[in-house]
């Protein structure tokens, strides 16, 4: 029911805006007692490959797009000898840029008591972290609030 919005009407010719930010600032014309309004632009979803993004930072940067690979890989290298490495005394952060942040943590072995004895092994686990102020930003909240 996320699409469809009811809503009940006391005299007929309302004029009302919905809700739905896909429909923000449309005018719906009402005559009857209840109306059905549907979501008739769909939601898209941008998704942003990690070639694409080496196209763009070569293009920006004027660098040849291999040079930017192989810094991106060696970059996913390094990451991924850090994390691996965290163990179970200390918890490993690493700050990717200013408000992205890994934080890694070595869980234990553990077991869980059910009907049947189960052996959890132990693991590491990671968790991205965006900050507050971060989130703000993208959302232009220190610029008036406007997108």
């Amino acid at each position: 029911m996320k699409d469809k919005q009811y809503m009940k009407v006391t005299s007929r010719k309302h004029k009302r805006y919905t809700n739905d930010t896909a429909m923000k600032h449309r005018q719906c014309t009402i005559d009857t007692k209840i109306i059905h309004i549907t979501n008739l632009e769909e939601k898209r979803h941008l998704t942003i490959t990690q070639e694409h993004l080496i196209k763009q930072i070569a293009v920006r940067e004027n660098m040849n797009t291999a040079t930017v690979r192989r810094v991106f890989h060696a970059t996913e290298g390094i990451l991924f000898d850090h994390l691996s490495s965290t163990t179970p005394s200390e918890s490993t952060t690493i700050k990717l840029m200013d408000g992205l942040s890994l934080e890694c943590t070595y869980i234990p072995e553990r077991q869980i008591h059910t009907y049947d004895n189960i052996i959890c092994k132990p693991r590491i686990w990671v968790k991205p972290k965006i900050t507050r102020y971060y989130n703000r930003k993208l959302n232009r909240y220190f610029d008036g609030g406007c997108l």
